[in-house]
């Protein structure tokens, strides 16, 4: 396949970067070939539940070259003006929900984004830093009254995620919202009827490449949907069995440098 056709969106965590453990960073076999993915004229990007500004501090100048997708599709984002073109919010309904159910379950916290970042939410002065990252702190109050694109729930331990999906489907506003877990100890969730999947079509007609072939790549649930919609559709080796049923190539792991193996899988198409 000629890359002049082609557009890519890509995961993050798992997906086009290496474990946290190492890093995390972009393998150089992927900046390689994305280097020559886009000098032959083919369009990348990323769909990731993360924001705009953690995503693009890991790339060089000249990679991104299509809108970013964040917060699992509740943002589209230009990376060239550095502005959001796309936003749908959480439910306040939701929102409130979630911090009263922390109050009561010491062993859940709340992170949360909007299109400058990610923010933990201080729930009874609770500070998070589940991942290795320390975030910014907001309030409560702040969190409620603000414009914020989804929740994060962060489990201190994965045993718990089968009780956290069973309570958080039973909370009033749960028909206002998607939920899907983004790891063992990750439930996110955004507002019905968003995903990455959505957030990539929208993306692809602000960037009027809609006649393109969509190739997307991702190791984990929130990454179904993304992945059934493609053209083409990849994960890395390590991904749960689920994910690799619906995928035409199984690249090598994250570590390794699974985008530049699907780049190069797709030359050899």
């Amino acid at each position: 396949m000629k890359a002049n056709n082609i557009v890519i969106y890509t995961d993050m965590d798992g997906t086009v970067l290496s474990d946290w453990d190492r890093g995390p960073y972009i393998p150089e076999r992927n900046l390689k070939m994305l280097r020559d993915f886009r000098a032959k004229g083919g369009l990348f990007s990323v769909a990731s539940g993360r924001d705009a500004l953690s995503i693009l501090k890991y790339f060089p100048e000249g990679i991104i070259s299509a809108p970013l997708v964040c917060s699992n599709g509740a943002l589209v984002y230009d990376a060239d003006r550095m502005e959001a073109v796309h936003e749908v919010p959480l439910p306040e309904s939701y929102a409130q929900e979630a911090v009263e159910y922390c109050r009561i379950h010491k062993n859940v916290s709340i992170v949360t984004c909007d299109a400058d970042g990610m923010y933990h939410v201080n729930v009874d002065e609770r500070r998070i830093d589940a991942d290795g990252r320390l975030r910014n702190g907001i309030s409560c109050e702040k969190f409620l009254s603000g414009r914020y694109l989804k929740i994060c729930f962060i489990l201190n331990d994965a045993a718990y995620m089968e009780q956290m999906i069973k309570d958080s489907a039973d909370f009033a506003s749960s028909g206002l919202v998607t939920t899907c877990g983004s790891g063992p100890i990750f439930l996110e969730a955004i507002s019905a009827g968003v995903s990455k999947a959505e957030g990539i079509k929208t993306a692809l007609k602000y960037a009027e490449a809609q006649n393109r072939v969509l190739v997307c790549i991702g190791d984990y649930y929130n990454d179904c949907e993304m992945l059934a919609n493609a053209h083409i559709a990849a994960c890395p080796e390590q991904s749960p069995q689920d994910l690799k049923d619906i995928c035409k190539f199984i690249c090598c792991n994250n570590n390794e440098g699974a985008v530049g193996d699907l780049i190069q899988k797709l030359y050899d198409m």
